[in-house]
């Protein structure tokens, strides 16, 4: 079989690695001249070896380990000291510090503590955020903190940080720089002033998301998309054999005999000689001998 992946990232790498090896053809297509997406790199015209530092991966990756044994990259790793760097207006440079004998999330209080990036006062309030997490809760109630977790869908990072003691200052100085260094979006994403001078933000409602920083109201998810809770920065394709139309907040079924239309926003009856169950994505054809008389 011809296999054709649109994108070189690591998923798109891993991929290929698995097909190629089951036997079937593979062609991958890049937009960039080079490969990766968040864990690629490329030489530049002095020949350094430039990496897109948009991610991390720590040691207990084990399945991100065992690709690069497969593929004979893993001998090529070259781990770092597990250091953040800040730079500041005018060259100032600040760092935030994981090194610690015990693991997470112990180095991660330790880092945030400890870092001159955020004055005493910042890091009392970021250790008091942090330290009622529900990754601290994870360590002895695995299924509460992730119930807590999932609860979380419709919050903002800022909500929660600054709702459990967190300062906007240790958002601006440090929080923002770190999702933007990672290529996430910032942590108050999916809420939007709308007027001039606006004290505060305001939290999308289902079905709208302001899906970048300093939107001026909300916009409706697309046809074939939807948004089913409050302040998020995304919105959500519907699941295949499913429709909606702008600004829904869910995607419904079609009908035994209909599938959704190409652009996502209804349904549309499957051509004689052909059918459909309820919820399929496309109509089949009629075996030989029965037929599908409308």
């Amino acid at each position: 079989m011809q296999v054709a992946i649109v994108g070189s990232g690591l998923a798109g790498l891993s991929a290929a690695v698995d097909l190629v090896e089951a036997g079937h053809e593979v062609n991958l297509y890049e937009a960039r001249p080079f490969m990766g997406g968040k864990v690629g790199s490329w030489v530049d015209e002095g020949g350094n070896h430039i990496e897109m530092g948009l991610h991390v991966f720590f040691f207990n990756y084990a399945n991100l380990f065992a690709l690069m044994r497969k593929v004979g990259a893993f001998d090529n790793l070259l781990p770092k000291q597990h250091t953040h760097l800040f730079v500041n207006k005018g060259g100032d440079l600040r760092e935030l510090d994981f090194r610690f004998p015990i693991g997470a999330p112990f180095n991660g209080l330790k880092a945030f503590f400890t870092t001159p990036q955020l004055s005493w006062i910042d890091k009392l309030r970021n250790a008091l955020a942090l330290g009622t997490s529900p990754i601290v809760r994870g360590l002895v109630d695995y299924e509460g903190a992730m119930r807590t977790i999932r609860a979380l869908d419709s919050v903002s990072f800022q909500d929660w940080f600054v709702g459990h003691g967190g300062s906007p200052e240790s958002i601006r100085r440090m929080w923002n720089p770190i999702a933007y260094a990672l290529g996430f979006i910032d942590c108050e994403a999916g809420k939007y002033g709308d007027e001039t001078g606006a004290t505060s933000c305001t939290q999308c409602s289902a079905g709208t998301v302001a899906n970048r920083t300093g939107m001026v109201g909300c916009i409706d998810c697309l046809s074939g998309q939807y948004q089913s809770a409050t302040g998020q920065p995304e919105c959500v394709e519907c699941e295949d054999g499913t429709y909606s139309s702008a600004g829904a907040t869910s995607c419904s079924s079609c009908g035994a005999g209909t599938v959704p239309s190409a652009d996502g926003n209804g349904c549309d009856d499957c051509e004689a000689g052909k059918y459909a169950d309820v919820g399929d994505d496309s109509c089949s054809g009629c075996e030989a001998g029965k037929y599908g008389d409308e």
